[in-house]
Parts: structure tokens; sequence; C-alpha cells
């Protein structure tokens, strides 16, 4: 696979942390997985960052960050045909210029089936392609037309890498993982901001930045935010805080527009863990989230907050590298990934599953392990669908598999 075009990707951004790989023993697979379908390159995509969302009839909806008719990143549907085969199909290329170059985050719909995202580049040439937000709209025949809600300029944001969320008055929220205050840290690049897009009624949309970070409470958001249910808004960031190992930051909306921002905890890099790039996860009482390394072994913890800040490790989850967020399940369960297992396994990744006990207990069960053929690296956040099945996006395939990704499903 070809190097990324960027040199300001989320590989570059964590490139510095040194991930320790060990590979757990006696770990069983019980979930079967297929592959849907494998990206070429050209024009259909390739390395896909960000795992895809399901529409209301099964289809599924995703992002390559290269690949396409210019390689500048696609956006893509796969169609579940009546025979249990799938199709895929290129709804949108970019083409690196005013348009976005390089998709990284996973998309969302609007109620109208309107999609949003976001580009980690491109857009405003001035700024030398700080990333846009861009809503993809259905046309009649079947097509889609893509239009630029935003681009950013650094002093309001600088490389999103996040995917959007709405909140119940449609307004779009997400991170970049610089800009803002440039003179918060020695390249002049800014720590990072929280931003709002508000529509205005006539297909234009406002971008104003409701918060701006400045290494003490935070460094380098790579991860989305989440809302709670009294309109707080909650999220990582991978770097920063009191011994900039990363944080857990709250925004709590004022009755005068502003937002306050506080910090519920600043990862120390031992057994709480250190450098979270995944989203938090909200299951209407707590928060979940992975953290990248530290843990007693250095391979991440998965890691549960509550709205105080009081946080709890579930040690002896399976597999390393965990830069992926979790997803909510039934009952008291939890979805997850791992980008690797380790160098004894072809550092494939891993699928697994975490139940939270009676007493608060939590086990993993590992449902696949990826040993690179043919596929690996699930990179993307995991959706599941009501029946059960888990579908997500690997940004690799294996050496001599002939292919540049895939999308993925996996039957518990």
């Amino acid at each position: 696979m070809r190097p990324k075009k960027s040199s300001f990707t989320l590989i570059g951004i964590l490139a510095v942390l040194t991930i320790a790989l060990i590979l757990p023993t006696g770990a069983s697979a019980s979930g079967t997985a297929r592959i849907l379908y494998s990206f070429k390159d050209t024009p259909d995509g390739a390395a896909p960052y960000a795992g895809v969302i399901l529409d209301s009839t099964g289809n599924l909806y995703g992002t390559t960050s290269q690949g396409g008719s210019a390689g500048m990143g696609t956006v893509f549907k796969v169609t579940r045909n009546s025979d249990g085969s799938w199709t895929e199909s290129v709804l949108y290329s970019f083409a690196g210029g005013s348009d976005g170059d390089e998709p990284e985050a996973e998309l969302v719909f609007d109620a109208t089936g309107n999609l949003y995202g976001t580009t980690v580049d491109g857009g405003d040439v001035g700024c030398g392609g700080c990333g846009t937000v861009f809503q993809l709209t259905p046309n009649s025949d079947g097509t889609w037309k893509e239009s630029v809600l935003h681009r950013f300029t650094a002093a309001d944001g600088l490389h999103p890498f996040s995917r959007l969320i709405f909140d119940t008055a449609g307004n779009l929220y997400g991170t970049t993982v610089w800009g803002g205050d440039i003179s918060c840290d020695q390249a002049n690049r800014g720590c990072g901001t929280v931003f709002k897009l508000t529509p205005n009624g006539q297909g234009s949309w406002t971008e104003s930045v409701i918060h701006k970070f400045e290494a003490s409470d935070g460094y380098g958001p790579t991860a989305p935010v989440v809302f709670d249910g009294a309109g707080n808004l909650y999220g990582t960031t991978g770097q920063g805080g009191t011994r900039n190992q990363g944080t857990i930051f709250k925004l709590a909306p004022q009755s005068d527009g502003t937002w306050t921002a506080s910090v519920l905890h600043s990862f120390t890099g031992r057994g709480d863990g250190q450098n979270p790039s995944g989203g938090l996860v909200f299951d209407g009482a707590n928060l979940y989230g992975t953290n990248l390394q530290g843990g007693n072994t250095n391979n991440g913890v998965v890691f549960k907050v509550d709205t105080k800040g009081h946080l709890k490790v579930f040690p002896n989850h399976p597999g390393s590298d965990l830069r992926v967020g979790l997803i909510v399940g039934p009952g008291h369960t939890l979805y997850g990934n791992s980008v690797s297992t380790g160098p004894l396994d072809g550092g494939g990744g891993i699928i697994f599953k975490l139940t939270i006990q009676s007493g608060g207990v939590g086990t993993f069960t590992e449902l696949h392990r990826f040993h690179g053929k043919p596929a690996m690296r699930p990179w993307g956040t995991l959706v599941r669908a009501k029946g059960g099945s888990l579908y997500g996006t690997t940004h690799a395939c294996g050496k001599g598999e002939g292919c540049e990704g895939t999308v993925f499903e996996i039957k518990p």
C-alpha cells in the first residue's frame, strides 16, 4: 500500500507513541467473519480509516482516505443484494482542492437522508488545506451532490479527524486536532478546537468555535464529542493535561451561549493508561473509552468514567493498539476493536466484546482475530445491526491479497 499523501495524518500524530505489542494467550474467537467488499484503489477507494454506518434498510456507508478517481478519497455505499452478496458504489470522489481531501471519519445521517462528514485536508487554498465539513445530498436519479459547509482556516480549527454529531436542534459538532489558539504550543499550530456548525435555513451554515484547548486542559483531540442527557459534551484529547498523557474533558452549555470547560480526568500513563485517540460512548449513566497505550501491560486500557470524573479500568483486554472507540450493545455489553494483536500473530487486530457483570466486573470475549489474511487492522468504529451482526472496515489487506482495505461483517 502506498504511503498516505498528507503529512498531517493520524498516523503522523501518533507516531511518537511507542506501542508494546504483547500477544495475549488463551484467547479464543467466537464470531464468524465475512469480507463483504475489498477495495482496489481506483476508482472505488483505498485505505478506509473510518468505520461504516447503516441506513434503515441495512445498506452501509463509509469513507476511504485514498483512492477514487483522483486518489484523494471517496464516499462509498455497500448495498445488500437479495442473494446475500454485496455491491459497492462510489457516491463521491474527492478532487483534493476546495471540495476536500482525505476523509478519515465516519459519516452521519440527518433525518432526511443527507450525509455529513469531514476531510482532514483540502478546502481553503490560502490555508494550505486545513480541512472541511461536507454534505452529500441524494438526487432523484440515484447520484449524490457534494457541497462544502465549512472550510477551516487554522484560527477556527485545523485538520478535523473526528466524525460529527447532531444535537436535537440540528446543529453539528466536531473537533479539530490542531488550530485555535496558535500560541499554545511551540509549533504555533494550536492545541485543537471543539466547533459547532449552525444551519442558517437557506443551505448555508455558520461555524463557531466553542472551545480552544490550552494544553493544560488537553491537546490534539482526534476523537468526536458525545452528549449526555443534560446537553453537556464530553470528549478526549490524545495529549495535554497535568502529565501530558491526555485528558477527558467536559463542556457545559451556559445560558449566554458560551460553554464552560472542565477536565474530568488527566491520564497519568500508568495504570489508567495514556493517549486516548478513540471517542467516548455514553450508556445513559457512564462514559466508556479506550487508551492507546499504558496500563499494566502497556497495551492500552478500556475504561469507564462517570460524569464526576471517577475512573475505573477494565484489565486484561485482548490485543493491543486501542485507538478505536467502543459502541454500546444490548444489556451491559460494549463492543470494540484493537488495531493490532502483536507481531507474533501478524498484527492483524481483534474484535472483542466487554460484558459488565454485577458488581462492575468486566469480562472480555474475543469475537474475531484478524491474522493478516485476507484483511488486517480494523481501524474504524464498529456498528451493530438489530440482528446482532457487527460491521466495520479494515485499513489494509494481508500481503499478497491484492486489495486496499475491506468492509467486513461479524456474526457473533
